[in-house]
């Protein structure tokens, strides 16, 4: 790592270690009543901060939304996930809840693709039910926007069944 990445990470960290008691806002949820339900066009459409910048959302950003699958293991940046998962956690236990190293695509409705933080376990449960191509429905948390796109965790997905 060069010194400035290491610099920027540092104060990265720092700026943000006021707002750890504020982190535990965001949770996993165990009832899907408690995510809001939103479009995932809305969601690519949100303003993003400037180039190498990170926004952390730690309110209200549970969200239900439906989305096709386009792939299942994708490989994705995590630094910003685990620095915040990091940020969030009370314990080592609430760490393992965020254990994710790969990504999956999904396409919106109107044809955008974007990829999503996936929990490894999901991932072995998911690639058993799901097959590309099929509309699911997740249930995510919307922990971060750069500006590249959201950085969402995926909690739970569930085929879309009419």
């Amino acid at each position: 790592m060069r010194p400035i990445q290491i610099f920027l990470l540092t104060m990265l960290v720092i700026l943000f270690s006021v707002t750890i008691s504020a982190a535990k806002d965001f949770t996993t949820f165990t009832n899907t009543e408690d995510y809001k339900q939103i479009d995932l066009d809305d969601i690519l459409t949100f303003p993003r901060p400037e180039q190498s910048k990170l926004e952390i959302l730690f309110k209200d950003k549970n969200w239900r939304f439906e989305a096709i699958l386009q792939s299942f293991a994708d490989a994705c940046d995590t630094k910003y996930l685990k620095i915040i998962a990091r940020m969030a956690a009370s314990g080592e236990d609430d760490f393992d809840d965020y254990h994710t190293s790969k990504c999956m695509t999904v396409k919106s409705r109107q044809g955008k693709s974007v990829k999503l933080h996936v929990k490894d376990q999901q991932l072995e449960n998911l690639s058993k039910d799901a097959k590309i191509g099929d509309t699911i429905i997740i249930y995510g948390n919307c922990l971060y926007m750069v500006n590249s796109g959201p950085g969402i965790i995926i909690d739970k997905v569930e085929l879309f069944t009419k």
